[in-house]
């Protein structure tokens, strides 16, 4: 993941561990911004483990991205509140490289496939949408790929 991470050239890996008690004396140690974390040696579960290491390095814990196996979807319909992203184990380099940059902008992010498709309700009436004049340059280029399907790690390229 080291070099997945590297490779972007706007975003460094300042640790590496494999334990609660290392990660805990590393974001302490180096106050990173971003922390990616899955399974530990001793927390095989990576949200119960940001759980863990986000009460012991309160009260301004990283923001945590959390990699989870396809098999961990229970958890993705309510993520813990220290968890700023969820991630499949599987994703690609690309999509990994996306979530830390979504998260280093203050988003939260959730595995585009493991969001379900739920139906939105309907808007309070009287609310209207603003124009298209008043949205920004960004606002429309997001709005155009995310008519055309793209996801939001997709769009945050």
């Amino acid at each position: 993941m080291k070099e997945i991470v590297q490779e972007a050239g706007d975003m460094a890996v300042t640790g590496e561990t494999t334990d609660t008690a290392d990660t805990i004396r590393g974001i302490r140690d180096l106050s990173p911004e971003i922390v990616v974390t899955g399974p530990l040696t001793d927390c095989a579960d990576s949200i119960a483990a940001v759980r863990k290491i986000a009460a012991e390095v309160s009260p301004r814990p990283p923001r945590f991205l959390a990699l989870v196996d396809a098999w961990d979807a229970r958890y993705l319909d309510t993520p813990e509140p220290e968890v700023g992203g969820l991630l499949y184990t599987n994703a690609s380099a690309e999509e990994l490289r996306a979530a830390i940059r979504m998260l280093s902008a203050g988003y939260s992010f959730l595995a585009p496939e493991a969001h379900p498709r739920r139906p939105r309700p309907p808007a309070p009436s009287g609310l209207r949408p603003p124009p298209v004049s008043d949205m920004t340059g960004r606002e429309l280029e997001v709005l155009r790929l995310l008519a055309r399907g793209y996801t939001n790690a997709e769009t945050s390229r």
